[in-house]
């Protein structure tokens, strides 16, 4: 059976009652854009797929808080790649304090390592070297929040 999924274009109505059929077990996977995971608290989300890595790790704490409610345990699973750089400090840093599993691409890349601040003057852009980061893929499993 084919559903929607909530995105910007989507009337209020139309995605309250996308996320109302899906609280009440109508469909079992909703895809949707942040828009759907603020205040969306729904019981029993297993597993969040990121597809696109949030920007901040406010956002990615609150994406990934879709599971775990209630003392129960969630996976989440983020899709990384080069564009993400900026969160692999912030990100590596909560995986290692919420005892997670780091994979060892993200782990051992040298942003991981270090803050970045959130804007670069253009004579630092120039003086950082350029990395390589293939893509790789976060999961991390436990109690979020």
């Amino acid at each position: 059976r084919r559903h929607s999924f909530p995105t910007r274009r989507s009337s209020d109505l139309e995605r309250e009652s996308l996320i109302d059929r899906f609280k009440k077990n109508k469909f079992k996977i909703l895809v949707s854009t942040d828009l759907a995971g603020r205040g969306l608290d729904v019981e029993g989300i297993r597993l969040v797929i990121n597809y696109d890595c949030p920007k901040t790790i406010e956002t990615y704490v609150h994406r990934a808080g879709r599971t775990g409610r209630a003392g129960k345990q969630g996976t989440a699973v983020t899709f990384l790649t080069s564009a993400d750089e900026g969160i692999f400090y912030d990100l590596v840093t909560y995986m290692r304090t919420n005892h997670q599993t780091i994979p060892a691409e993200l782990e051992n890349h040298p942003l991981a390592n270090v803050r970045q601040r959130p804007e670069k003057t253009e004579e630092e852009k120039g003086q950082v070297a350029p990395t390589q980061f293939e893509g790789g893929l976060v999961r991390a499993s436990g109690h979020f929040g």
